[in-house]
């Protein structure tokens, strides 16, 4: 995904914005999580934090989602831990903005 990130974060957008959100997700998301390499390529550019950040969204689905938050809880090694800090406060601001959408629409 780093090197997608590299050749592609410029046309953050559409369908690359959509495949990016769906790595996202899986990366996240997986058993076991390689939160130090993640970590590594974070100090090689921290702007890639940035990117997956933006790509914790509505579009991941919910199953998933759930696994994102529960492997940045309890699977994070502290090489790791502001990142997956970072990602908690992600899935939190995701959450109340979900909430505010679904309690504006009442």
């Amino acid at each position: 995904m780093f090197n997608a990130y590299l050749d592609y974060s410029v046309c953050d957008n559409g369908a690359i914005a959509e495949g990016f959100s769906d790595s996202v997700g899986r990366l996240l998301s997986a058993d076991p999580v390689r939160w130090s390499e993640l970590a590594g390529f974070v100090r090689r550019d921290d702007r890639f934090l940035d990117l997956i950040v933006r790509h914790i969204d509505e579009t991941i689905p919910a199953t998933t989602f759930d696994s994102i938050e529960q492997n940045a809880r309890e699977k994070c090694p502290e090489s790791a831990r502001n990142i997956c800090q970072t990602v908690l406060k992600a899935c939190k601001d995701l959450r109340q903005r979900v909430k505010e959408e679904m309690d504006g629409g009442r």
